[in-house]
C-alpha cells in the first residue's frame, strides 16, 4: 500500500509539472520516447459521441465516458488531459462537493489520483482536467477509465455542438503517459502508439461524427478532426423539408425558404431552419433546399427521400 501511495504521489507530481508551466498542446504532436509503428499493444482512447434532443439537453446532466480498448492488462501508469467546451459545466458530488469525475472499472485495480483542473485549458476556450493512475502491476483493463458528468447550458439550442478532446501535453519536466509497469521498450512503443494513433490529434486528424448524428445535427459535418468526442443538440421534431413547421412538406415550405433568403422579416424559426436544410444537409439553408422541395410537387421525389444531394436536383 505504501508503494502504491508513492506511485500515485509521483503521478500527482507530474500533474503539477504539466498544469502549472507552459505546455505544448496536441498541436505539436507526440515527442516522447517510443516507436508507434513497432508497438505490440495498440491502445485506443475514445470519448463518447452523444446527440440529445433539445428537451433532453437544456440544463440537463449527461455522463460522458473516456474508454480504452486494445490494452487489456497491458498498462499501469497513465496521465491524460481531457478538455471540453467551456459552456459545459461539471456537476458536483453532493457528498464531497467535488467535480463529478469518477474512475471507471478499467482502472479499478490501479490507484487513481485526484483529478486536477488544468488552468491552461482556458486559453483554448475550454475547460480541462488531468487524470492519472499508478500501480504495482499491469492491471489496467479495457473499458471505461473515467466518467464525466456535465451540466448542459439552460439555453442549449438546436444545432449546438460541445466538443470534447483528449490532449497530449508535455513540458521539459514531464509528459503525459500511458505505459506499463516495466517502462521498457514495449511500454514506450505502446505509449507512442496511444498518443500518435490511439487518439485524434495533429498526428491523427481523422475524427468524424457518425452519419446518423450528422443527419440530426448538420454542424457535426464540420467538427474539428482532432477532437475525440462531442455532445450535440438536435430537434425534438425533425421533419426534413418542413420549413414552416406545420407538420407537412409542401410547396409552401419552398416559398417560406425563398422568402427567408430574400427578406429578414421572413426569417425561419430554429426548428424551421433545421427542417429546411434537406439538400446537401449541413451546408445551411439555401436555394437548393427550396428547389428540392419543389421536386416533391413535380413528383420527382417524396419527402421520404430527404436528405438528398444537389447532384440529384433536376
Amino acid at each position: 500500500m505504501k508503494t502504491l501511495k508513492k506511485l500515485i504521489s509521483a503521478a500527482v507530481a507530474v500533474t503539477t509539472a504539466l498544469t502549472v508551466f507552459a505546455v505544448n498542446v496536441s498541436a505539436t504532436g507526440y515527442k516522447d520516447n517510443g516507436n508507434a509503428n513497432a508497438a505490440l499493444t495498440k491502445p485506443k482512447l475514445t470519448m463518447d459521441k452523444i446527440v440529445l434532443t433539445q428537451s433532453n439537453a437544456a440544463g440537463k446532466q449527461v455522463t460522458v465516458n473516456l474508454k480504452v480498448s486494445g490494452a487489456q492488462l497491458a498498462y499501469c501508469s497513465t496521465g491524460i488531459h481531457v478538455y471540453w467546451d467551456s459552456r459545459l459545466k461539471l456537476a458536483e458530488d453532493s457528498t464531497f462537493n467535488l467535480p463529478k469525475i469518477d474512475a471507471g472499472d478499467a482502472i479499478k485495480r490501479l490507484g487513481s489520483g485526484t483529478p486536477t483542473s488544468d488552468p491552461n485549458a482556458s486559453k483554448y476556450g475550454m475547460n480541462g482536467y488531468f487524470l492519472c493512475t499508478a500501480g504495482s502491476a499491469n492491471s489496467g483493463t479495457n473499458g471505461v477509465m473515467w466518467s464525466f458528468t456535465f451540466i448542459l447550458p439552460k439555453n442549449a439550442k438546436i444545432g449546438d455542438v460541445y466538443p470534447i478532446d483528449i490532449i497530449y501535453k508535455s513540458t521539459n519536466n514531464a509528459s503525459d503517459l500511458f505505459i506499463n509497469k516495466e517502462c521498457d521498450t514495449n511500454g514506450y512503443n505502446m505509449q507512442a502508439y496511444t498518443f500518435k494513433k490511439g487518439i485524434y490529434s495533429s498526428d491523427n486528424p481523422t475524427f468524424t461524427a457518425t452519419a446518423a448524428d450528422i443527419l440530426k445535427v448538420p454542424a457535426l459535418a464540420n467538427i474539428n478532426k482532432t477532437y475525440d468526442g462531442y455532445i450535440a443538440v438536435c430537434s425534438d421534431n425533425l421533419l426534413l423539408g418542413d420549413a414552416n413547421c406545420d407538420g407537412r412538406v409542401t410547396i409552401a415550405d419552398s416559398v417560406a425558404i425563398s422568402q427567408s433568403l430574400g427578406n429578414p422579416n421572413y426569417a425561419l424559426s430554429a426548428q424551421g431552419k433545421d427542417n429546411a436544410d434537406c439538400c446537401d444537409r449541413g451546408d445551411g439553408v439555401n436555394a437548393n433546399d427550396a428547389k428540392a422541395i419543389r421536386m416533391i410537387e413535380s413528383r420527382y421525389i417524396t419527402a421520404n427521400d430527404f436528405p438528398i444531394k444537389s447532384s440529384d436536383l433536376k
